[in-house]
């Protein structure tokens, strides 16, 4: 192996004697127990995701639902406020239009 400037003593350009292990067997047991660990983490990732997706289809479906209530109740509602105005009292005219009688 050559050695440059930076190089440790195990060869490793910039690396540290600390991080490799003396023999191969060992270096290749660390690395399987990484992939694992890795392997692991991205199964509970994909759980979690899988978790959330289903909530948030859940609350699309409520989005849609409420959207679809208040568009049907926004113009009622919109008359009947505009019957009883700015006070909250329900004026004459207006509590004769909601009986269906509009004599003034």
């Amino acid at each position: 192996m050559t050695h440059t400037p930076g190089d440790n003593e195990s060869g490793v350009p910039g690396g540290s004697t600390d991080f490799v292990p003396a023999d191969i067997g060992e270096q290749l047991r660390l690395l399987t127990l990484e992939v694992q660990t890795l392997q692991l983490q991205v199964a509970r990732n994909q759980a979690t995701l899988e978790r959330l997706v289903v909530a948030c289809e859940k609350m699309t479906d409520h989005i849609d639902f409420v959207d679809t209530v208040y568009d049907r109740v926004r113009h009622p509602l919109t008359y009947v406020a505009s019957l009883v105005g700015s006070t909250g009292e329900l004026p004459a005219r207006g509590a004769r239009l909601l009986r269906g009688s509009d004599d003034v």
